[in-house]
């Protein structure tokens, strides 16, 4: 295993200048934040959570070439995905733990969207809130689809019209 190399915060608007990568994959984890892009590993080191969704929406607009984006942590309900606010226009696909907070807005249009987990109330949750995720070509959600036996009045479909559906439980 190749040791990521140290990135300093005051350095992080230098990195971003030089991005040039179609995937980018960021994980909050306990030495801090992981950057994983083509071959390369970075690690911003620290257990600031502010400082990680400030990194992330900071980095995310500049981003011109992106395509694939990936955002975990290391527990995935601790991280909240209402930090990010502008898609870049070339991301067509976010891989995310869970969909608290995710915007319909960053994620409308998407080719691909993959949720590690989900649950009945967050369907209930964002079908009540008006949070309709629309023509996102398809959906891989990799656990939850029991739980969803709890939805009575509504379905998945009514929460993300228009979109593929699969489950990998």
């Amino acid at each position: 295993m190749v040791k990521p190399k140290v990135l300093k915060f005051e350095d992080i608007v230098d990195f971003i200048k030089g991005f040039d990568s179609k995937t980018l994959k960021l994980y909050e984890n306990y030495k801090g934040l992981s950057i994983k892009f083509d071959k390369n590993e970075y690690l911003l080191k620290g257990d600031d959570y502010e400082n990680f969704l400030g990194i992330v929406n900071y980095i995310l607009p500049h981003m011109n070439k992106i395509e694939s984006l990936e955002i975990k942590s290391r527990f995935y309900n601790e991280i909240d995905y209402s930090f990010l606010i502008k898609k870049p226009k070339t991301l067509k696909k976010l891989y995310i733990d869970h969909l608290n907070g995710l915007s319909p807005k960053f994620a409308n249009n998407l080719n691909y969207l993959e949720v590690s987990i989900i649950y009945s109330d967050d369907i209930i949750e964002k079908y009540e809130n008006g949070e309709i995720y629309k023509n996102i070509k398809k959906i891989l959600f990799l656990e939850g689809e029991d739980s969803l036996d709890e939805l009575d009045d509504i379905s998945i479909q009514d929460v993300f019209p228009n979109s593929k559906i699969t489950f990998d439980d």
